[in-house]
């Protein structure tokens, strides 16, 4: 769970307490917490994940990393795009490019970051 996660369910836990001291019904606190539960699911879960590296097109390519990604969404809570941020490095400062969309990472992929994994010695 992201911290972005765990800040969205904790107001909704403190939102709910602060229904209950107001005296709701039961039936609305029972649709916050389905509302509470469902919430985690809101995020898409994105191709790339931070840390990815890729070679940027052109006469002049850059190798970049994923550094965030922003995701858009329309008043009906639809996502309409997803983009990624990305850093790479330019005569010695760092440059942030903030709507790389997904295609250019998937043109010049380098590597994705190690995931973690459990081993077993049994």
């Amino acid at each position: 769970m992201t911290q972005a996660y765990k800040i969205l369910l904790d107001n909704a836990k403190n939102m709910l307490d602060s229904l209950k001291v107001l005296g709701c019904k039961a039936e609305s606190l029972e649709f916050y917490k389905w509302r509470i539960e469902e919430s985690q699911n809101l995020l898409p879960k994105p191709k790339y994940k931070i840390g990815t590296r890729y070679k940027t097109r052109g006469k002049h390519p850059r190798i970049c990393t994923v550094v965030n990604i922003h995701h858009t969404y329309d008043l009906n809570g639809e996502l309409i795009k997803t983009r990624y941020v990305s850093e790479h490095e330019f005569l010695g400062q760092v440059v942030t490019d903030f709507d790389v969309p997904q295609v250019t990472i998937d043109m010049g992929l380098i590597d994705e970051p190690a995931t973690q994994t459990k081993t077993h010695s049994e």
